[in-house]
């Protein structure tokens, strides 16, 4: 299929916002740039966006090899990122051990943000390597990997025009998330350890993934015209204007805030609220990209968009090995915006280097066959 330009600028958008975020959150806990980085939309972030792209991505481009081929390629991604996610522990255990060795001081800061990672250095990695344990911020490669696995299943049932079946099993397992807890049940197994299933439920985030499978499915081999009658359209907009709206505190006199919504739109288990957002969003993006193909299509962010699995592992060693001199352990204090600008030009060094490797290939290849 013909790649949108779009969809990878929207991804690469995605990617930017995680990075600044999980910054943010490492070192100052807070800043004004996160009232446009942190949940614009409403009671959506870009994690959210992430996960369902990626399933949308999914059901849209694998879907269209036979069963065996299929299984075969998403079992092979899976794999891939499973190497980068291990990849980015090791290089975060690397570069907390160089700190902690020129400048022990940084101890407290790696203590704070992944307590007992340093002093049990293979038991987190042997941890790591089940996908049982997730260090601070590392969700999303480990659910992405199952969620991999998974999907051959859940491909073949949508082949077989079992979509409703499949909607209503994630829906049922997302339910289940209220009432299984998987720290809760595992905790116990390591009593000695700092054990960190992480901060989503995998139960509940399946959902957004199925989703986008589905509705990529759905598209690639039985397109809906979902913008066929304006009335719709228009109500879905005003519904998202409103969401967005109260999320802006507008009405916070009257009890409806931040605070009230988020009890519906839980997020690490994906409350209601914060499903239906999403969609809300997701519609109105597809309306926008129906109508103007190339509207979101910024060359850069796409081209991070394109490379989101290499720039989502470089990220993780460039806030982490940036945050502690931003926070004054090597007498070095660049101001935040320094510092966030420094994120979110690295970004763009993986793909860059991608792009010029690719190129030099193919230049390689054009001198043997000419010659």
């Amino acid at each position: 299929m013909q790649r949108n330009h779009s969809i990878d600028a929207i991804r690469g958008t995605l990617l930017l916002i995680m990075s600044i975020n999980h910054f943010i959150w490492i070192t100052v806990g807070w800043a004004d740039i996160q009232y446009i980085t942190l949940q614009p939309f409403g009671q959506v972030g870009a994690a959210e966006g992430f996960i369902f792209i990626s399933g949308l991505m999914v059901g849209l481009v694998y879907s269209t090899y036979n069963s065996q081929v299929m299984r075969q390629k998403l079992h092979q991604r899976a794999k891939q990122l499973y190497i980068y996610h291990m990849s980015a522990i090791a290089g975060l255990l690397v570069v907390g051990a160089l700190y902690i060795h020129f400048v022990p001081p940084v101890h407290t800061f790696y203590d704070n943000v992944f307590p007992g990672l340093m002093e049990n250095k293979a038991l987190a990695l042997a941890a790591s390597a089940t996908l049982i344990h997730k260090p601070a911020y590392f969700d999303i490669l480990p659910m992405y990997v199952i969620f991999l696995l998974i999907a051959p299943i859940v491909l073949k049932q949508l082949s077989k025009g079992r979509m409703i079946e499949i909607l209503v099993v994630s829906l049922i397992t997302w339910l289940s998330s209220r009432f299984i807890n998987l720290s809760e049940m595992l905790t116990p197994l390591f009593p000695d350890s700092e054990l960190n299933t992480g901060y989503f439920s995998l139960l509940a985030w399946q959902l957004l993934f199925v989703i986008g499978i589905c509705l990529g499915y759905r598209a690639q081999h039985q397109p809906i015209n979902w913008f066929k009658y304006r009335s719709v359209t228009a109500l879905v907009a005003i519904t998202a204007l409103v969401i967005f709206v109260l999320n802006r505190n507008v009405l916070g006199q009257y009890g409806i805030h931040q605070g009230t919504l988020y009890e519906l739109a839980d997020k690490p288990l994906i409350g209601w609220l914060r499903a239906v957002n999403l969609l809300l969003l997701v519609y109105l993006f597809a309306w926008l990209l129906h109508r103007k193909p190339n509207a979101l299509a910024f060359k850069p962010l796409a081209l991070i968009g394109r490379n989101s699995l290499q720039v989502f592992t470089w990220h993780y060693l460039v806030i982490f090995t940036l945050a502690p001199a931003t926070l004054g352990y090597l007498d070095f204090q660049p101001s935040l915006t320094i510092s966030l600008m420094i994120v979110a030009c690295s970004l763009l060094i993986p793909p860059l280097w991608r792009e010029r490797r690719k190129t030099n290939k193919l230049s390689i290849e054009k001198v043997r066959h000419s010659g």
